[in-house]
């Protein structure tokens, strides 16, 4: 089965998420996080929640469910062991690292991601210099 990893900006908003998740559930894609993904998207929903004027400990209990939840619905896609990665792709934001560290130590054949701006120019070197794909570079850079 093809694998993903699932960023962020792709696992929130929730109709979003549940579209990804539904398509894992018919096995057309294995998702994959880390455990630093799974916190972004807690804190997401927590500061959503928040926002909406939940109460504190009522916005952190539904956080801490959403997330045990997808743990429990695909229980084989944390990917383990992805910190030693982190820090050596040089991504515009190291902030994002964890997310291409967490695709190469779970073997994912892509990265499912709204956030382009930092993964795309790395993305487009690495196809041009590494596989000498000019020409669809230059396509994706006509985009």
């Amino acid at each position: 089965m093809f694998s993903a990893v699932l960023d962020t900006s792709v696992l929130w908003p929730s109709t979003q998420r549940d579209i990804l998740l539904s398509l894992a559930v018919e096995n057309l894609v294995r998702p994959l996080w880390s455990n630093a993904i799974l916190e972004e998207v807690r804190h997401t929903n927590l500061r959503k929640l928040l926002a909406r004027s939940v109460p504190l400990a009522k916005a952190e209990a539904h956080s801490a469910r959403l997330i045990e939840q997808m743990c429990l619905a695909f229980d084989d896609a944390e990917v383990p062991h992805w910190e030693p990665y982190e820090g050596t792709f040089r991504l515009p934001d190291f902030a994002d690292e964890h997310v291409v560290a967490a695709a190469l130590a779970g073997g994912a054949g892509a990265i499912a991601t709204e956030n382009l701006k930092d993964f795309l120019d790395r993305c487009l070197l690495v196809l041009r210099e590494r596989y000498g794909m000019d020409e669809a570079v230059t396509m994706l850079e006509e985009l």
